[in-house]
């Protein structure tokens, strides 16, 4: 879905910058004759023509990004439900030999770092036992969508990374 969304505004924003690019054209650019005074003025109204096609393409790009945002949000989630799908569906596809389980959920926002606000998950791997084994605790940032480990001897809190090897990374297991 994020793939999608990345997607769908990087199509509006070149239909939106081509559309602008096009549409632009330069009022009295004939340059017929030799007469100095409309060869300044022909320069002088292509130069501004730029400067306000630059502008006006900026803005354009600057809005279509806002739109698109609102539209389609800044890849982050605006509910509990939005993080918990995409956090299972992420750790699920890090690892498919485990079962994940989340409890001990909290579906309000938690301040988890320096004014950084998610969703707190523990996160438990059911595939070995049905009581489980503690694989961590996670945050997923509500304005950027990254999961993030909480480091149990430390305490420290960090991006997670997982390694390709379809192995939980950056996180020991509970015994």
């Amino acid at each position: 879905m994020r793939k999608f969304k990345s997607l769908l505004l990087l199509s509006f924003t070149i239909v939106f910058v081509g559309a602008c690019v096009t549409a632009c054209t330069v009022p009295g650019s004939s340059t017929s004759g030799n007469n100095r005074t409309g060869r300044n003025n022909t320069e002088g109204n292509i130069g501004n023509a730029v400067e306000n096609a630059g502008e006006h393409l900026g803005n354009a790009v600057e809005n279509v990004g806002d739109a698109a945002g609102n539209l389609l949000g800044s890849n982050g989630f605006n509910s509990y439900n939005e993080a918990h799908e995409h956090f299972l569906k992420t750790m699920s596809g890090y690892n498919t030999n485990a079962k994940y389980e989340v409890r001990d959920e909290n579906k309000n926002l938690a301040d988890y770092q320096e004014g950084s606000k998610g969703y707190y998950f523990s996160l438990y791997d059911t595939s070995s036992n049905t009581k489980g084994e503690h694989v961590g605790e996670f945050y997923v940032d509500t304005a950027t969508g990254r999961i993030y480990h909480k480091d149990k001897s430390t305490g420290k809190i960090n991006e997670y990374k997982h390694n390709n090897n379809n192995k939980t990374n950056n996180v020991s297991k509970a015994r």
